[in-house]
């Protein structure tokens, strides 16, 4: 289908280099408003974007690894070769990318997850604050 690159497409590549990888939880959390006061659901409009750049190759993802009783968790995100040649375009510098970083083993990826949890807490608390991480 037809598709338009959007500042927030940008912000969403953008999001996923700089934290390696993100759920789409987590990318609905910093960039889209909740649904009608109900940070339970996922912003269809999240959902929308991240399918988009998935299909027109700009970022990758992933299920998670998961147990039954988990049920389905949301889909992890990471960057995809068009999405660093596209920043790299934006800034005018290079990506520290590698094919290789998205390949993750089980331990380390719910690791990675956890941490990008913290920082997206911090990075939340901080905008609701009005106090910007540098």
């Amino acid at each position: 289908p037809g598709f338009r690159l959007t500042a927030r497409d940008l912000e969403i590549v953008q999001l996923v280099a700089d934290y390696r990888c993100l759920t789409s939880w987590q990318i609905n959390r910093l960039l889209f408003p909740p649904v009608r006061h109900d940070e339970a659901k996922i912003n269809p409009r999240c959902q929308h974007r991240l399918k988009m750049l998935f299909q027109h190759g700009y970022i990758d993802r992933r299920e998670q690894p998961q147990l039954r009783s988990q049920g389905s968790l949301p889909l992890v995100y990471f960057l995809a070769r068009r999405g660093a040649e596209l920043l790299e375009e934006q800034t005018r510098a290079e990506v520290d990318w590698d094919p290789d970083d998205n390949d993750v083993t089980a331990p380390w990826f719910a690791h990675l997850l956890q941490t990008n949890e913290v920082r997206l807490r911090f990075t939340l608390a901080a905008q609701q604050g009005g106090v910007r991480l540098a």
